[in-house]
């Protein structure tokens, strides 16, 4: 996955696409810990 930089997701309202980029900028070390709270709260405005 290290080489891969566009990504999409298709999924039903509420099924966690959010959530899944969160663990998989997470994985790949790209993303705080503390920030996944920011990008649901964003994600939910």
């Amino acid at each position: 996955m290290q080489n891969i930089r566009n990504v999409a997701i298709t999924a039903y309202v509420d099924h966690g696409k959010t959530s899944l980029v969160d663990r998989m900028l997470q994985a790949g070390k790209l993303f705080r810990e503390e920030g996944a709270e920011l990008t649901q709260e964003l994600a939910y405005k």
